[in-house]
Parts: C-alpha cells; structure tokens; sequence
C-alpha cells in the first residue's frame, strides 16, 4: 500500500484534482497507520529487564542531534556538560523522535531541544509553542491511547495516543523519570531524565 500509494504521490500532478486530493488524504493516513503500528510493536516488544552495566556508553546530545539532522531543527539543540549516558540507544532515538513528534503534532512545534547534566543525570526536554497541557490531564498524557482531551487543541490531531507513554516505558526501564512542565515561552515542555553514564 505505501509503494502504490508513493507512485500516485510522485505523479501526483498529472491527476485530475479530485485524485489528487484523495491521494494526499491516502498518503496521511497511511503515514498515521504505519506509526500506530510502529508503536503497537514497540509495546508488544518483549524487551526484558535491563542489564545497565552491558549497555553502552554514549553522547544523548549526539543521539539527538543525529535524530534532528538535515532539518531545520537541529539549530533548536542546546547541549551542556557532561550528557554521556549508559542505555539502549536504539529506545533512547525512539524517545527523542516521540517527543519530537508530540511537540509537532500538538504542540505546534518543537521550540527548544535541551540536553544537560544534572548532578548524576542527563535531562532531555522538549519544549514547543502549543496550548500546553491543562492540569487534569498532566498525567493522563503519558497513558496509553491518551491524548490530553480537556487541553484545547490537543484533542485527535492525527496522534496515536502511545508516543508519551512509550517515551515514559522506555525511561522508566533505564532507572529514569519523565514528567510534563510549562514552557517559559509559554507551551508545553516535556522532560525525561536518566542516569548519567559514571566515568
């Protein structure tokens, strides 16, 4: 279905408007499709307990920087200190490109991307223009199939309601913790926080 539907998009000018106005709305919800079943696999993964002390030593800033190039984003990086991390790389990408992907879907994008040590830890926060997320639902967004419906604007806008708990499971199994908090901006900022890597 994507090869097909990427042969429309890329003779998208040479259909009649209505074709073309149904390809484009083939494309979206086959981009939502393929990320809610990303997600539903990542859930259904069995991932087992953590050994910290096999997992490697790396740069978070350098995980996101990689996760932002070739975008205008990369710019919003701001890194501090000390950001090395012992952790599963690969669900520490899926963490920087859910919270991304929040801030873009119903944050009106992403405004800052901030990493830096914190005494024994490395903190990663999100930061976007949104609406913010009201007080009732600050929890309720990192639980599965949520999507913080009382917040105006941060109702079904084509989010699969998984990304922020997936980003607090993944967290959570590194012996770290994620939360919500306003933006200085104004907006949402949302903040995960694990172990610093001992030197």
């Amino acid at each position: 279905m994507v090869a097909s539907a990427s042969v429309l998009e890329s003779r998208r000018a040479q259909l009649p408007g209505a074709a073309q106005q149904a390809t484009d709305l083939l494309v979206a919800d086959l981009a939502r499709f393929s990320t809610l079943l990303e997600d539903l696999l990542d859930l259904a993964r069995d991932y087992g307990p953590l050994d910290h002390e096999s997992l490697p030593v790396f740069d978070l800033a350098d995980v996101v920087r990689d996760e932002l190039s070739g975008s205008w984003r990369q710019e919003l990086v701001v890194a501090t200190g000390d950001t090395r991390v012992r952790a599963d790389r690969r669900r520490m990408k899926r963490v920087v490109t859910n919270l991304v992907k929040n801030a873009d879907v119903h944050g009106a994008g992403v405004t800052e991307v901030a990493v830096d040590r914190r005494d024994e830890t490395v903190r990663l926060s999100v930061s976007d223009s949104g609406p913010g997320v009201s007080a009732a639902d600050r929890e309720a967004v990192f639980e599965r199939f949520s999507r913080g419906r009382s917040t105006p604007l941060r109702g079904d806008k084509g989010g699969t309601g998984l990304g922020l708990s997936l980003v607090r499971e993944h967290v959570l199994a590194h012996g770290g913790a994620t939360w919500y908090e306003e933006s200085p901006s104004g907006g949402a900022r949302f903040v995960v926080e694990i172990p610093a890597a001992r030197t």
